[in-house]
């Protein structure tokens, strides 16, 4: 019959040739399954990949933007987890009702009395920025329902939800650098004592921290910043609305702009997002009473007077270290911690050959800004802290997560030229041999062998000679004919 017929015949009886078979395999073949796309390979890869100075994985893939690796899922899961549950053991210990701090009196205060029509600045004296009593407001509207007290645990449970939040984000920002970074950041923003302090009731700090991990989220692409604008515009926004909750914020901004300027353009959408989100929050009130607001929110906060608190009583809250160090101990402490950023930088770099990324220049820079902020005034507040710990977290975790990758990069590099030198010659020998086919060899016994008695004209093989235990063999060990493709 002509081929044609055989060869359809052979395919409905699934007698394939290996011609046939190989392409058919490889969706070489037409109507054959096709293999995966580049595309779709650099989408199944998780999100743990070492990146290189491009921001790009080692494969040359793009950075993935979900949730990583179910390792590194379950990191920041679980310590967000361990964030909510800690957060609300503070909450409930003292009482919810209790009072454990004199400014959320004032702050949630100021949205009670939004939401029944007298406004800050105007009617009365307000030292910060209205981000927080808009936030409040909707915890504010129980005072028409009931009491302002459980208006307050509203607002205490709201903050709560922030301060864990903000832990998720910060392992959200840093997954592309594999579970070791997630782990670390999210581990010391859970445990920071300041900040674990200050999310227990209604403070400025944990929403603070919450918008500005937010907006940092979306300015980061991996380690590089987003050529997205709509990304670049909508990180502004939420950097704005940190400023409008405390104007600590531009330190980060201040950052993220120094890091743009190579790029003009991503520095002025980011610049205007930022000023969207702060003027929407913060107009209406400055239309309403302008001079009064520049004498509350400006004025004031620069003109606080007091007793200077020690230096190194502000590095001891900064660090989160107990109270009942020495200042000796403290500053030593201060110094051993400022090295081991410096060293694991360098370390880091050397190992990977190339400098720090973008995002560690913004966690580095912001730590040391922050730090220096906080030792300048005259007043100093514990709870000041909580804005310090994401960016104290993230100059410990991100050089340690990237010497770690470095040093198992190399590793993994040294395993295939040790394999291929322990081999040795005789390996070489035989990675070069053929592939064994049905035929038999030639024939003709090893060498070293002593030659058979008479050779078989046909298989099966000659039987081997039992080995006693313990004595070697002079023989083969499986089969003697020379002529056996078994050997």
């Amino acid at each position: 019959m002509p081929g044609s017929q055989v060869s359809k015949r052979k395919a409905a009886d699934g007698d394939e040739t290996p011609r046939g078979a190989i392409l058919r395999a490889s969706g070489t073949a037409k109507g054959g399954p096709r293999g995966p796309t580049a595309r779709e390979r650099g989408s199944e890869m998780s999100g743990v990949m070492a990146t290189t100075a491009s921001g790009t994985s080692s494969g040359g893939a793009a950075v993935p933007r979900r949730w990583g690796t179910p390792a590194v899922r379950a990191a920041i899961i679980g310590t967000g987890l361990t964030a909510l549950a800690l957060r609300l053991w503070l909450l409930f210990w003292p009482g919810l009702m209790s009072v454990t701090q004199y400014d959320d009196g004032p702050y949630f205060g100021s949205a009670v009395r939004l939401v029944h029509g007298v406004l800050p600045y105007r009617d009365y004296a307000f030292v910060q920025p209205p981000g927080i009593t808009e936030l409040m407001s909707p915890a504010a509207l129980e005072s028409y329902l009931g009491s302002t007290a459980w208006a307050l645990v509203i607002g205490r449970f709201l903050t709560v939800l922030a301060g864990a939040a903000a832990v998720v984000l910060a392992g959200f920002l840093v997954r592309h650098r594999g579970v070791l970074a997630v782990l670390l950041t999210c581990g010391i923003l859970t445990i920071y004592p300041p900040g674990a302090m200050a999310a227990h009731t209604v403070q400025l700090e944990p929403w603070l921290v919450l918008f500005c991990l937010a907006g940092a989220v979306a300015v980061f692409d991996g380690d590089r910043i987003t050529a997205s604008t709509k990304r670049l515009a909508w990180g502004g926004v939420a950097f704005g609305f940190a400023g409008a909750i405390k104007v600590w914020a531009i330190v980060p901004v201040l950052v993220i702009v120094v890091l743009c300027l190579p790029h003009a353009r991503r520095a002025a959408v980011f610049a205007g997002g930022v000023a969207a989100g702060f003027l929407v929050t913060v107009l209406p009130f400055v239309i309403v009473s302008p001079g009064r607001f520049y004498n509350d929110v400006v004025v004031a906060q620069l003109a606080r007077i007091g007793a200077r608190v020690p230096a190194w009583m502000r590095f001891n809250s900064m660090m989160g270290t107990p109270k009942s160090l020495n200042p000796s101990a403290v500053i030593t402490l201060a110094v051993a911690l400022l090295v081991l950023v410096i060293v694991a930088q360098i370390g880091a770099s050397l190992v990977t050959g190339s400098r720090p990324p973008p995002l560690d220049w913004f966690a580095l820079g912001s730590a040391a800004l922050i730090v220096l902020m906080f030792l300048w005034p005259p007043y100093f507040a514990a709870h000041y802290c909580a804005f310090l710990g994401p960016f104290l977290a993230l100059s410990l975790a991100l050089p340690a997560a990237r010497l770690a990758q470095g040093l198992a990069s190399r590793r993994a590099q040294r395993q295939p030229a040790a394999a291929a030198a322990g081999a040795g010659p005789r390996g070489a020998r035989r990675r070069a041999l053929p592939a064994r086919t049905g035929r038999p060899r030639p024939a003709g016994p090893r060498r070293g062998w002593p030659a058979p008695a008479s050779s078989c004209s046909a298989w099966p093989c000659w039987p081997a000679r039992p080995r006693r235990r313990g004595r070697r063999s002079a023989g083969p060990a499986a089969s003697a004919c020379p002529r056996s493709p078994c050997r």
